[in-house]
């Protein structure tokens, strides 16, 4: 993926605040609000308070090079679901929070969240998948519905589906690359 600041960030928080108010790339519509009953109105419930963030920069792990070398040595002969299993543990071991330790856990394969953006209604975690033998570096939006999503996965976040979204539309005529 090619980070051009100016093009991909704007794009990604576009995407990421689709996803985080539902609207899967499509603008949503606002029901009229119904007229207001002031009798009523002391007795209406509270907005639910908005859900706590369930990735933070505590799930950031520094993975340097001594850490990535003592891993593979450690994990050389495990496969499948243990090498996830055996990673999360050398991670354990190198003191990771137990937030890094389980988000990397929870991401399908051996990885982990080498550094974390607050983007507003849902945030950008930037990840470290050491096996892979190309595009080890991925960005998962968290903290939306659903969480995570890799925005590299062009089955996600399907170029139609945005170009109905008026934030996406209007990036798109500024930045022709998108």
């Amino acid at each position: 993926m090619t980070r051009k600041t100016g093009v991909i960030f704007p794009l990604l928080l576009t995407a990421a605040g689709a996803f985080a108010t539902g609207m899967s790339g499509q603008e949503a519509t606002k029901p009229p609000k119904p007229p207001r009953d002031t009798a009523t109105a002391q007795h209406a419930p509270a907005k639910p308070k908005r859900a706590e963030k369930s990735v933070s920069v505590s799930a950031v792990f520094p993975g340097d090079t001594k850490f990535l070398d003592s891993a593979k040595v450690a994990c050389e002969d495990v496969q499948g679901d243990k090498l996830q299993e055996c990673f999360a543990g050398e991670m354990k071991k190198a003191n990771a929070t137990p937030a890094a330790v389980e988000f990397s856990k929870q991401l399908g394969e051996p990885g982990f969240v080498r550094d974390f953006k607050v983007a507003g209604p849902v945030d950008i975690a930037y990840v470290f998948y050491p096996y892979r033998a190309n595009e080890n570096q991925s960005c998962l939006i968290v903290n939306g519905e659903p969480s995570p999503i890799d925005v590299d996965n062009h089955k996600v976040v399907a170029t139609d589906a945005l170009k109905g979204n008026a934030a996406f539309a209007a990036l798109a005529r500024t930045h022709k690359e998108i």
